[in-house]
């Protein structure tokens, strides 16, 4: 930007003296005159020059300024340890202590020595577990399970046992698969808010557990699953009667069905006799519901009442209760494979040797006197049993 200033001044005078007496007169005159014209343009182009060096330098350094980049790497470490007991080359006993809790609020390590104890300081142990147990109904309450060193099925009475060659074998191999079977065959359904449905006592024989409802619906409607997601059906139905009839007449090895019971049909043999089990209604408890209320030395409440049903029919029907007749089942055992309930109505993986086959198995299942997934009476269980165990698949 160039600006331009021009200054223009102009002074003049005239001054003039006179005096008569002594005849002295004098006159003079002045003028001046001042002009400013490069000096102030030449000023005022330097001042501009120099803010717009100074402008052009400060935009540089704010450019700079501007591309500056900061990183920061943050890093983070996360340390599992695994903590627990082991005594597999030990030759005296490990004793550990593990508690079930919902919160840990400190913890602290004492040295003593040889020893080393671990102390934790629990307000609250388990208070949502012990919390949710209490809402729970009686229907839904956890029921302990078979301890297999009691179990008249495969008993295992020590890890020696499975040493005893196929017997040993076959023994592993049943309590292996008995934990969930029921549940991979018979899925619990579900409802609307995706809380399980509950398998409750429904019916005239009040019907219970998923692994009944699931065999009855299949009689029924030949899919498992119509009763296992609508269980309501069986009390709010004919199928409240049906599944009375389905019970009295479906046989559940190694126990007799409630029919052949009644019919004479079931005869017991030695094994029977030898825990207790003889004709009579103690044995119709003992089908029902023995593992609840049976071989408990006296009679449960439960099998009282049985019995007081019992008798107040037959006195209506005039039916007369035979003299020796067993009523009641508190000195009677469970039913077991080496008794005469145990037919063999069931398909389960053969462990037998064949040396014409790959590895010298026997690639087929053969019909054993306990419950599986695969029933013979059932039209293509027995390839699903060859297809489970073996990993093959049925060629036509």
């Amino acid at each position: 930007m160039s600006q331009e200033s021009k200054d223009f001044a102009a002074n003049a005078g005239v001054t003039a003296d006179w005096k008569m007496g002594g005849a002295n007169f004098g006159a003079s005159a002045n003028a001046s005159y001042a002009t400013h014209n490069s000096k102030e343009e030449s000023n005022r182009q330097a001042v501009t020059e120099a803010k717009d060096i100074t402008a052009r330098a400060l935009d540089r350094i704010v450019t700079k300024v501007k591309e500056e980049r900061i990183d920061k790497v943050l890093e983070e470490f996360e340390e599992n340890n695994k903590h627990g007991f082991d005594n597999t080359k030990g030759s005296s006993h490990v004793v550990g202590v593990y508690r079930w809790v919902d919160k840990v609020v400190k913890n602290q390590i004492y040295n003593y020595g040889k020893r080393m104890m671990f102390e934790f300081m629990i307000p609250e142990p388990a208070k949502l577990h012990t919390l949710g147990v209490k809402m729970i109904d009686a229907s839904e309450k956890l029921v302990k399970p078979v301890d297999p060193r009691e179990s008249s099925t495969n008993k295992l009475e020590n890890f020696m046992s499975l040493s005893n060659g196929i017997l040993g074998e076959t023994i592993l191999k049943y309590w292996l698969k008995t934990a969930g079977w029921q549940t991979e065959m018979w899925p619990c359904g579900k409802q609307a808010n995706g809380e399980f449905v509950k398998y409750y006592g429904r019916g005239a024989k009040q019907l219970s557990y998923h692994y009944n409802y699931g065999p009855f619906s299949q009689a029924m409607f030949g899919d498992a699953k119509v009763l296992l997601n609508n269980p309501d059906q069986v009390a709010e139905s004919w199928l409240n009667v049906a599944s009375a009839v389905f019970f009295f007449v479906y046989p559940q090895a190694p126990k007799p069905s409630m029919l052949h019971v009644i019919d004479g049909t079931w005869v017991p043999n030695s094994a029977d006799q030898s825990a207790g089990i003889e004709p009579g209604f103690g044995a119709t408890i003992n089908v029902i519901n023995g593992g609840l209320e049976c071989n408990s030395g006296s009679e449960k409440p439960q099998a009282v009442n049985r019995i007081a049903y019992y008798k107040q029919f037959t006195n209506y029907l005039n039916v007369p209760i035979g003299a020796n007749e067993k009523l009641g089942c508190a000195s009677m055992g469970p039913f077991t494979t080496a008794g005469a309930g145990a037919m063999l109505i069931y398909w389960d993986q053969d462990w037998s040797h064949n040396a014409a086959n790959p590895g010298g198995g026997a690639f087929a299942c053969k019909q054993v006197g306990y419950q599986t997934a695969y029933n013979a009476l059932v039209t293509g269980d027995y390839q699903k049993c060859v297809a489970k165990y073996f990993d093959v698949r049925q060629v036509k």
